[in-house]
């Protein structure tokens, strides 16, 4: 079976846990933005129970420069 991503963005879709994609051929990537400090206990076990196939994505704004005139 082929491997399917699938990407969450938490600022927008708040899932309580991945179960469901535990045993299938997926790779989840979680998109965290940076006032999201905190995840449900259940969505973070789910995806330690997913192992390698899970991934934290934490997006950081640009940093903004002032330019001098």
């Amino acid at each position: 079976m082929q491997t399917q991503y699938v990407l969450v963005d938490f600022e927008n879709v708040q899932p309580k846990d991945l179960v469901p994609l535990k045993d299938g051929p997926y790779r989840v990537r979680l998109f965290l933005g940076p006032n999201q400090t905190k995840i449900p206990l259940s969505l973070a076990t789910s995806m330690q129970d997913l192992g390698r196939e899970s991934q934290y994505v934490a997006w950081k704004p640009p940093v903004r420069t002032q330019s001098i005139s």
